[in-house]
């Protein structure tokens, strides 16, 4: 007869590659002493994925844990969606305030933020200083990442929104957000050296999602969108034309737009009224 805590050492490895870990989740313990240090492994096993996926995109851990592939460098190039955030005077709000506090309420914008980009499908690349770049369409497909990204950074804003409330509540300079999105073919996949890699896009269409975030600064917007954007979900958001630019490094001028909100359509608008 197969001892309960085999069976329960087996059902919670299978959790672990499902990526349905408990956090509050104990130890199995078992009188034989092999299967007590089977149970001690499972148990940190668990705590080092969980810690693992805190590091790097989670779904790529959950990638790596389902197919027990281990990570190797090298990429591909594929359809992208890539957003770049900054916070606005950030800088002089970091310089003047209590640097634990700094990093406590940054923590929360971050957590607040990166919640509402996975709800959306996007995955974290990293978070620079208090910037954030995010992917979507990598490593998970998604063949509709440029309409969820769209949604994705107005529900950012919003959420941004309610944050500063709470902020302002607390006595706390509000963190007012720009937001950059382009679309296009990158090279997506894992960087770096044997001991120290990274999962990240690379690419001209990386580097113009980059640069439309502090363009906002001179247009007086939040969110500035490329034109590739635009023409993807041009029916179920609304845009206003901002300008033409001719960034460097680019041979072709290129329009930018500010994205406004998501589209109301009549029909569907009478059908819910109705």
């Amino acid at each position: 007869v197969r001892p309960r805590s085999m069976t329960a050492l087996a059902v919670e490895t299978e959790r672990i590659q499902r990526f349905e870990m408990q956090e509050d989740a104990g130890r199995v313990r078992s009188v034989i002493r092999e299967i007590d240090v089977l149970g001690r492994s499972v148990s940190t096993m668990r705590a080092v994925v969980r810690t693992f996926s805190s590091f790097v995109p989670k779904r790529l851990v959950q990638q790596l844990v389902e197919t027990g592939i281990a990570p190797r460098l090298g990429g591909s190039r594929r359809d992208v969606t890539i957003l770049f955030t900054d916070i606005q005077g950030f800088t002089n709000i970091a310089e003047k305030a209590d640097p634990e506090q700094v990093l406590l309420q940054t923590s929360r914008y971050f957590a607040a933020l990166t919640e509402v980009i996975m709800a959306h499908g996007g995955t974290v690349d990293k978070f620079v200083g208090d910037a954030i770049m995010a992917i979507w369409n990598a490593p998970t497909e998604d063949a509709d990442h440029v309409a969820h990204a769209c949604a994705a950074v107005l529900a950012c804003r919003n959420v941004n929104q309610e944050l500063n409330a709470a902020f302002e509540r607390e006595g706390w300079p509000e963190y007012k957000t720009r937001f950059g999105l382009h679309t296009g073919e990158a090279v997506v996949g894992i960087i770096g050296s044997s001991d120290r890699m990274s999962y990240t896009a690379l690419g001209a269409t990386v580097n113009l999602a980059a640069r439309l975030e502090p363009l906002n600064k001179e247009y007086g917007t939040d969110i500035l969108v490329s034109e590739a954007v635009q023409q993807r979900v041009a029916e179920r958001f609304l845009f206003r034309p901002v300008d033409t630019i001719k960034p460097r490094g680019f041979g072709s001028p290129i329009r930018i737009f500010e994205l406004r909100g998501e589209a109301i359509h009549p029909t569907a608008s009478h059908m819910q009224s109705g």
